[in-house]
């Protein structure tokens, strides 16, 4: 008997099934079933997107006076900010400065500040404590200071912060329909600026403020000092120095951690190191710490009970602008005979084949009095290289030929 062929085996076998079910007498319930088609279009959505994130709401005003740039900042979850708007509006337009260029303002009550000594100059705390304001401030070149050249500076710095909350840029025309002007403290040309901005970024530090070049590198922010009171409520309390460094130095930016790489043993020759584009020879007993943000460059200094910290940073300002800042970081008070006194007695030194300038600040004579070296080198793009050896002034004093050193040993 020839053999089937498969397909007709098959069928046989079907048709043996289904006998054999038939006769049991039972119906066939035939169940249909609809499986979810795979979406090849949907992505997943990370914890840090942007989408997933809750919106933040910006309150900012940017304050000129003289040579330079005072920023208020709070940010925070929306409902939080927008419950003390009003309240955080009228410390703004309260802002007033005094002859050090130093501001005020009237805290609102159940409001609190701190007062800082590093590039965060204030921060201002809501009475819940759930959202805070930061003030910073930045010297502005006088060609910023200009019409022209002040649109181009609050454009680049409220882009800034809508960077920071996920929204696209916008120009001079688009941005000031946004932008509330506040007379009592616009400046001629420079105009002051409030701004209420909602979007899904973090709201934090997405660079530094820029200072006075419009459309370049954003350079590094220029420290700040601590005053004696600017509340009316309550006298402010001064923090302990700390290493911030800046939106940009700026406001939200939190101090890094400074690990120490050791110090350079005494029988051996100051080592040459480079951090970014700066060559240097690192003398004896100086530590270098980690120089991220702002910071080209960082060191400690210990000696006994006493200590002191140098720092290299690039910044636009005159030397002039600054060195009131200065004054205030040892609790000097700032007067312009005080200010021409220390800028008249500079001392000059080469550095790169560049004459520099170096100047002294002695703290005012209390049991902890500090001092500052500091000094004004011309660099790229218009900017300085300042650097600063602040500490214990006998330490500061025993160590101005080591600082001299450094300085003459950078290269670039």
């Amino acid at each position: 008997m020839p053999f089937a062929p498969p397909q007709k085996i098959l069928q046989l076998v079907c048709l043996a099934v289904l006998c054999c079910l038939a006769g049991c007498g039972e119906d066939i319930e035939i169940r249909t079933y609809q499986v979810a088609k795979s979406d090849t279009n949907r992505k997943p959505v990370s914890a840090k997107s942007p989408a997933s994130m809750t919106e933040k709401q910006m309150l900012a005003a940017i304050v000129p006076h003289g040579s330079t740039a005072w920023f208020f900042k709070l940010t925070g979850d929306v409902a939080k900010v927008e419950e003390q708007r009003e309240a955080f509006h009228r410390t703004v337009t309260s802002v007033g400065f005094g002859e050090s260029g130093i501001p005020t303002w009237q805290l609102e009550e159940g409001w609190t500040e701190k007062i800082e000594r590093g590039i965060t100059y204030a921060r201002i705390i809501a009475p819940s404590g759930d959202v805070e304001a930061t003030v910073t401030q930045l010297p502005v070149s006088p060609d910023a200071l200009e019409d022209a050249g002040w649109k181009d500076y609050v454009v680049i710095n409220v882009n800034r912060w809508r960077g920071q909350l996920s929204l696209a840029s916008q120009g001079w025309d688009a941005m000031s329909s946004e932008l509330e002007e506040l007379p009592e403290l616009s400046e001629g040309a420079a105009k002051a600026y409030w701004v209420s901005l909602i979007g899904r970024g973090s709201g934090g530090m997405g660079g530094g403020p820029f200072m006075n070049r419009m459309g370049a590198t954003p350079p590094a922010a220029a420290e700040v000092a601590s005053p004696h009171s600017t509340s009316a409520n309550e006298e402010a309390t001064a923090a302990e120095p700390t290493r911030s460094q800046a939106d940009m130095a700026e406001d939200e930016a939190p101090s890094p951690t400074a690990e120490s790489v050791g110090e350079a043993p005494a029988e051996k020759p100051p080592v040459a190191k480079s951090s970014s584009d700066l060559q240097y020879d690192v003398p004896e007993g100086w530590s270098e710490i980690a120089a991220s943000g702002m910071r080209r460059a960082a060191f400690t200094i210990e000696q006994d009970s006493s200590t002191a910290e140098v720092t290299v940073i690039a910044a636009g300002g005159s030397i002039d602008a600054n060195i009131g800042i200065w004054m205030g970081q040892v609790s000097v008070e700032t007067t312009e005979e005080l200010k021409r006194e220390i800028l008249e007695s500079a001392e000059q030194v080469q550095v790169h084949e560049i004459d520099a300038s170096y100047y002294t600040i002695d703290g005012s004579e209390t049991e902890e009095k500090q001092s500052i070296l500091v000094a004004d080198i011309p660099w790229k793009s218009g900017e300085s290289l300042f650097v600063k050896l602040k500490g214990d002034a006998e330490l500061v004093r025993n160590q101005q030929d080591a600082f001299v050193k450094f300085l003459e040993s950078l290269q670039w």
